[in-house]
């Protein structure tokens, strides 16, 4: 149970560069400020991986490694609803919500998910659609994909006298 706040605590610090983050996000400084959160990110990489060798028994069989992985994931997932459910203030207007979501929505398509794509570890395919799934039923009209950071990057239009490349 220790292990688990420990994580939490690391999925609150991921949107404690929230604010920021959305802020930095446009074609010239969302590099740097992706590499800044990959700096706030990394304790939470490391405790998931800790988490993971825990939960993942490399001896038992396969199938048992794969329900294992798949619990492990789900876990995970259910953490960032939690974070962003414990964000939300009963007293604020419906419009003011569905506002905040929308950058909650943001921040995990153009930070979160990238820096868990970056991972390359052994279940950041599952985990990232884990979160998928665990967000869009935990919060309306709020479907988010997983995307690289060359992914998001590549969102960005080029432009030359004010017309798209």
């Amino acid at each position: 149970m220790e292990q688990h706040e420990e994580i939490l605590k690391a999925v609150e610090g991921l949107f404690s560069y929230e604010e920021m983050g959305l802020r930095r996000f446009e074609k010239t400084t969302y590099a740097p400020s992706f590499e800044k959160f990959q700096e706030i990110a990394k304790e939470f990489g490391e405790l998931l991986a800790s988490f993971y060798e825990q939960c993942v028994d490399e001896k038992g069989t396969e199938a048992e490694q794969e329900e294992a992985k798949e619990e492990f994931c789900q876990s995970i997932a259910l953490l960032f609803v939690e974070v962003i459910r414990d964000r939300q203030e009963e007293s604020d207007s419906k419009m003011q919500r569905e506002e905040r979501q929308r950058d909650h929505n943001m921040f995990m398509a153009t930070y979160v998910f990238p820096y868990i794509m970056e991972m390359r570890n052994p279940y950041y395919k599952q985990l990232a659609a884990a979160i998928e799934k665990s967000w869009s039923a935990a919060f309306k009209n709020s479907k988010i994909k997983a995307a690289s950071f060359e992914t998001v990057m590549g969102g960005f239009q080029r432009k030359f006298l004010g017309f798209s490349l």
